[in-house]
């Protein structure tokens, strides 16, 4: 079975986007507990944050990972040079 890795993408205005796909906090929680059902011990995480954004949306989406019991997840900040027109990292 192939693993794919969840891309969680914050923008400058805080808000989240998995696959291109805006969501609000609680979707985004109850997908991250949705995948670790899917994927048990296994589902890996990258949070990716425009580097405007204010940090506390990077540590709240940390923190919806380790309640979801997932434990592999990394951190990126992205550029200004790397953002989108729609200003989605």
């Amino acid at each position: 079975m192939v693993i794919h890795k969840m891309i969680i993408n914050i923008n400058t205005r805080g808000e989240f986007y998995v696959s291109g796909e805006k969501h609000s906090e609680a979707q985004l929680a109850e997908r991250l507990r949705r995948s670790v059902v899917d994927n048990p011990g296994q589902q890996p995480v990258v949070i990716r944050g425009d580097e405007q954004a204010d940090w506390k949306y990077i540590a709240r989406v940390m923190s919806l990972c380790n309640q979801a019991k997932i434990s592999d997840y990394r951190v990126a900040v992205v550029p200004e040079e790397e953002r989108s027109p729609e200003g989605q990292p």
